[in-house]
């Protein structure tokens, strides 16, 4: 019977002495005026495309991308507060030769009006543009050109991040109204699974994602 026991215990601990893994992200939920986007990597797309590659893939576009840090950054504090802005433009292609953007025009945005994100409660928070730092401003060597936007408290629940007028290069785009929410995503797998996994072998565990309201 201790036997029993003892194996019983043991195939539990195997099984269900899992890792769990969660990450909760701000994702872009839509654009408004039928802007394309990729949620996934919270990218806003400001101009059309010059065409498609053969893969299919959009050319030449001008872009955004927006991220709301879940994850300790060094050298910055109140990292829960803070919405990294950054820009460039996807490569093209004319008379089949490949044309790599000049980066430095295209990756130092600047936001010419004041930033409003509409809380889920519609209150509103105003984040005056002369209080928006750029990185590539206060060092013009570093390699992480972006525009750093503080907010006075943590954001959580469905925002509306209105960005306005953009200067990216020599142009300044209207950005349109972007609607961010929560995205969580949960795995988990057993000791046993990671063991075996390490092996060639994959043992599947509990995975969801789905919008979050926290």
């Amino acid at each position: 019977m201790k036997k029993i026991l003892f194996t019983f215990i043991i195939l539990l601990l195997f099984t269900n002495c899992a890792g769990l893994y969660k990450n909760e992200k701000y994702r872009v939920k839509y654009v408004d005026k039928k802007y394309d986007y990729e949620s996934l990597h919270n990218i806003i797309f400001l101009t059309k495309s010059f065409g498609e590659s053969k893969n299919n893939y959009n050319l030449g576009r001008i872009y955004l991308t927006i991220e709301i840090p879940n994850y300790e950054i060094p050298n910055y504090t109140y990292n829960d507060l803070l919405i990294i802005i950054k820009s460039s433009k996807e490569k093209s292609i004319l008379k089949e030769n490949l044309i790599i953007p000049k980066k430095d025009k295209y990756n130092k945005p600047e936001i010419l009006n004041n930033v409003v994100i509409t809380k889920k409660d519609g209150k509103k928070i105003i984040v005056d543009k002369n209080k928006i730092r750029y990185t590539y401003k206060e060092n013009p060597d570093t390699e992480f050109k972006e525009a750093l936007i503080y907010l006075p408290e943590i954001l959580s629940g469905p925002i509306t991040l209105e960005l306005g007028r953009v200067k990216i290069g020599d142009e300044v785009y209207n950005v349109p109204k972007i609607y961010m929410q929560k995205y969580r995503v949960t795995e988990s797998y057993s000791l046993l699974g990671s063991l075996l996994e390490e092996g060639g072998e994959h043992l599947p565990g509990y995975h969801s994602e789905g919008w979050i309201d926290d």
